[in-house]
């Protein structure tokens, strides 16, 4: 039996506040078995880090398949703030980011499973890195091509 999941998460905007973008990749036994990115309109860098951890586990909830089997998941950022916020070392001044490390901690209860939030490097989080910035270069290309045509 498989014992812990990772899940590296990743937000980010352009600008900050501005368009913004969040993705988590899902990593069994060393290798990739889901990745997910989207755009989540005007946001700030925080906020998007956070909507990362919340679709993986609003994706985590409505596909329990995906963590059958395993006792822990790991959730991993290269956001000192998120990662320390939600381990509860720093506390959560903004509303917005009440609202959200709130919807985050319900989803945790659904799921029935010991989760953890764990800080990376930004190089270990590279591939997640890197599906946001796809969606946001697309983003940023779409519309210089409907301003420019």
């Amino acid at each position: 039996m498989e014992k812990r999941l990772e899940i590296y998460t990743d937000g980010g905007a352009r600008g900050n506040p501005g368009p913004a973008a969040c993705a988590f990749t899902i990593i069994k036994n060393g290798k990739i078995i889901y990745q997910y990115a989207k755009k989540i309109g005007w946001q700030t860098n925080n906020v998007a880090e956070y909507s990362g951890i919340l679709e993986a586990l609003k994706f985590l909830s409505q596909n329990k398949n995906y963590y059958y089997g395993f006792s822990e998941i790991f959730f991993k950022s290269d956001s000192q703030l998120i990662v320390n916020q939600l381990n509860a070392r720093y506390k959560i001044k903004n509303k917005k980011l009440q609202t959200l490390i709130i919807q985050i901690k319900n989803l945790e209860k659904t799921l029935d499973i010991k989760i953890y939030y764990d800080i990376v490097s930004r190089l270990r989080n590279q591939k997640t890195d890197t599906l946001i910035n796809q969606i946001l270069d697309d983003f940023h290309n779409n519309f210089l091509e409907k301003i420019f045509s």
